[in-house]
């Protein structure tokens, strides 16, 4: 499973993605190449992190 954990000014909003396994490499350097304005990191665990855009 994959999880997306976008950050937030209140809270962290969590997105679980139940029928993807694990995002390989390949796929998490796609998903940060189609949304370039986002922060976007992955933790150990595999887990995706969003972070609000720093100006």
């Amino acid at each position: 499973m994959t999880r997306l954990l976008i950050q937030t000014q209140s809270a962290p909003l969590t997105v679980d993605f139940p029928s993807l396994v694990q995002m390989t490499n390949e796929q998490f350097y796609e998903f940060c190449q189609a949304n370039r304005d986002l922060r976007i990191e992955r933790t150990a665990s595999g887990e995706v992190v969003i972070m609000p855009p720093a100006f």
